[in-house]
């Protein structure tokens, strides 16, 4: 039931504050008088980053926007960047296929200006795309091949999603100890940039972590919990709907049998405002869970039904194989064998 986070590596297109995005009726007012393309190009990718986890097909029509027009005026280090962000939006939305075409895009970029930032940058966004999809391979040599490149040492954004990313991966390998290294480092990193986007990220696949070692299960509440208050402060609500779906998960790992149902519909009620098939789904599977400990296998079934009907609308093989399991579990409790041995 876990739900992990991972945040696109990304720089800044022009010179602005990069602790939190302007607001959105701002920007809103400054592209209404915006005079030149470049102010149009540059409030549109604004836009787009402020829309990224509260509405992402605004913010995917606000980068589609930015791209047609830094592609009509030739912008080519600037069209790197837009179609590295479109493809941190697919991701937020399951689309990983498309998350994947967009930032070889930005790759091919990158490598005919021969910046290698961007070019390393690109190759970790790959990688989390072929970890959703659960090509571990691919992300392990797409991670390799970027952490060669020097410039990241001493770019603390750069660095915190790095190690960000890197934390996923030893997660999802089952390497808790470096994934907590790593983790540790993404908090302290984001701490000091005083950034609480990336905060809310760090402190919630560090829980991921913490929730593998039974001994850290109390500090991986502790976490969560800190990941709702900084989620809202910075009005994040994908992580926010992930602090709610972890929660879910510990509380019925440790049996208490009520919190996950109320979490679980927290979440699903956030993620159906994101429109993304796959978060969904991890809230509706988490929704089956506590049907099936609450012995109402009807609802249960329903609930793991329709969280697969999701999961097959995107190629997450890893929540695939998490709902499957799921069913197994329904069907066994429920008497039905043969169903269990169908599903297992």
């Amino acid at each position: 039931m876990r739900n992990i986070l991972l945040l696109i590596v990304w720089t800044i297109i022009a010179p602005r504050a990069n602790d939190q995005p302007a607001k959105g009726d701002s920007l809103l007012k400054l592209l209404a008088s915006a005079k030149t393309d470049t102010a149009r190009l540059n409030l549109y990718f604004c836009l787009g980053e402020y829309y990224e986890y509260k509405a992402p097909d605004s913010a995917k029509d606000y980068y589609r926007r930015a791209i047609q027009l830094g592609t009509q005026i030739n912008y080519t280090y600037g069209l790197i960047r837009l179609k590295r962000y479109f493809a941190g939006v697919c991701l937020v939305v399951s689309e990983f296929d498309s998350a994947i075409h967009f930032s070889r895009r930005s790759l091919e970029l990158a490598r005919q200006l021969k910046d290698s930032l961007d070019i390393d940058i690109a190759l970790l966004n790959i990688r989390s795309s072929y970890r959703f999809l659960s090509d571990m391979e691919s992300a392990v040599t797409c991670s390799l091949e970027g952490a060669k490149i020097p410039e990241v040492i001493g770019r603390k954004g750069i660095a915190a999603q790095l190690n960000n990313g890197l934390q996923v991966l030893y997660t999802t390998m089952g390497q808790y100890p470096k994934a907590i290294s790593c983790g540790e480092k993404v908090l302290q990193q984001s701490s000091d940039l005083n950034n609480d986007i990336f905060l809310a990220v760090a402190i919630n696949n560090l829980a991921l972590s913490y929730m593998e070692i039974d001994s850290l299960i109390e500090s991986a509440k502790v976490a969560l919990t800190e990941t709702k208050k900084v989620a809202g402060r910075s009005e994040n609500i994908s992580v926010l709907a992930a602090g709610f779906n972890n929660l879910s998960g510990i509380a019925t790992n440790q049996g208490q049998y009520d919190l996950p149902g109320e979490y679980a519909k927290k979440s699903l009620n956030i993620n159906q405002k994101l429109a993304s098939p796959e978060t969904q789904a991890v809230s509706i599977r988490a929704l089956s869970i506590y049907y099936l400990h609450k012995k109402d296998y009807v609802n249960a079934r329903l609930y793991v039904d329709s969280s697969l009907r999701l999961t097959e609308s995107t190629n997450n093989l890893e929540e695939k194989g998490q709902t499957l399991r799921a069913m197994t579990n329904i069907a066994f409790a429920s008497g039905e064998l043969v169903g269990g041995e169908k599903y297992f």
